[in-house]
């Protein structure tokens, strides 16, 4: 399943155009993922499915980033969310489903991540990049992602804000 770039396919309307921008500063890293669609949305007849993708992975977004408090142990910030997800996607759901995101600082993806078996508790000062996706065949990957710290009143995040798919010509 081709979901991510192919450098003989052209942009052309009608496609999604997925950004994946990491950034550094002073040795620490972010991640952040945008997606947006080439063209206009009312013309394409997959308009719902796309919508509806990008929707479920900005409230998956929403509920982990709600239960990012200290003391709360990172495995829950995957099983509560995953208890109550109809994985309609299968497999092209962020892998089958087996994560949320993972932590990011000095190294772009490290340990621990947000999945089950992970118990610590989560402490101010620890950075998750939060990161539903959804690989739709034939039509590409959509999803969010964003940089999150962990304060003493709940997550920050250092990448700004996501958004519903928005259409660019």
């Amino acid at each position: 399943m081709q979901s991510i770039g192919n450098a003989f396919r052209k942009l052309k309307s009608g496609r999604l155009v997925y950004l994946d921008v990491p950034c550094g500063f002073d040795g620490y890293h972010t991640d952040k993922t945008v997606v947006y669609y080439f063209g206009s949305l009312q013309k394409d007849e997959q308009y719902a499915r796309l919508l509806a993708a990008q929707e479920r992975c900005l409230e998956l977004e929403q509920e982990v980033v709600s239960m990012m408090v200290p003391g709360e142990p990172i495995e829950n910030l995957y099983l509560r969310p995953m208890e109550k997800f109809d994985n309609v996607y299968g497999d092209a759901f962020m892998n089958g489903g087996k994560f949320l995101g993972h932590s990011i600082g000095l190294v772009m993806d490290e340990a621990p991540a947000i999945a089950k078996g992970f118990k610590q508790p989560l402490e101010p000062g620890m950075t998750f990049a939060v990161e539903p996706k959804i690989a739709l065949p034939g039509l590409g990957l959509v999803g969010t992602e964003n940089t999150y710290v962990v304060t003493e009143k709940g997550a920050r995040s250092l990448t700004g804000r996501s958004h519903a798919l928005r259409e660019i010509e």
